[in-house]
């Protein structure tokens, strides 16, 4: 993907420093230094820092020893009683708020997903929202869904967000790579697949496919 041609457009553009918001587990920022890019990431979960954090892999989080810095977001801290791993368990009663104030363009990224969406709900459609949290996009699509009779299954792997889940459709505890998906017209997965490797999000995109 990064070969060179690509890397010259993008150093004409972008030039040889990025700062990379929401940098997940870092897989981008890997292959772009790779290509020689400064990258200076920003992740606002507190679990990046730790070296416990059930999916940390290799060197997943080991920006401190290499060109960049990885920095957690103001404010967010191991004793603020949010967020223990990548699970987001015990984090969904404030999930919908932290969320919004550390994402500013929320609101409008979320409209703009309802809009692209809707193009693909056909009637009687089936849809699925993959890493579905407490059912923001169940909530945006909530008109769609009800005016052309679609269904909407909602996974998410945290028994948490699942009991807080309030939108349209189905919610199931499950790992949305993991799944056993049934024929469908349409698959979101809002700022979600940043928390999962690069090879299983390439995984994951196949089985959809």
């Amino acid at each position: 993907m990064l070969d060179d041609k690509f890397m010259g457009r993008w150093r004409q553009v972008f030039g040889d420093s990025v700062l990379d918001f929401d940098s997940g587990q870092g897989d981008e920022a890997r292959m772009l230094r790779a290509k020689g890019i400064r990258v200076t990431e920003f992740e606002p979960y507190p679990c990046a820092l730790r070296p416990t954090c059930p999916t940390r892999t290799e060197s997943a989080w080991s920006c401190v020893s290499r060109p960049g810095r990885l920095f957690p977001a103001a404010g967010i801290s191991s004793g603020a009683g949010l967020m223990q791993d990548r699970t987001f368990h015990g984090f969904a009663s404030t999930f919908d708020s932290h969320v919004r104030e550390q994402l500013p363009w929320y609101e409008l990224a979320s409209a703009a997903m309802g809009l692209i969406a809707r193009k693909y709900i056909p009637k009687g459609g089936k849809v699925y929202d993959l890493g579905a949290s407490t059912g923001n996009v169940g909530r945006v699509l909530a008109p769609v869904l009800e005016a052309r009779s679609a269904t909407l299954t909602a996974l998410d792997d945290c028994p948490d967000m699942i009991a807080a889940y309030a939108a349209s459709g189905r919610a199931v505890v499950a790992d949305m790579t993991r799944f056993a998906y049934k024929p469908f017209d349409t698959a979101v997965a809002f700022l979600a697949l940043m928390f999962l490797a690069v090879p299983a999000r390439r995984k994951l995109l196949a089985r959809l496919r």
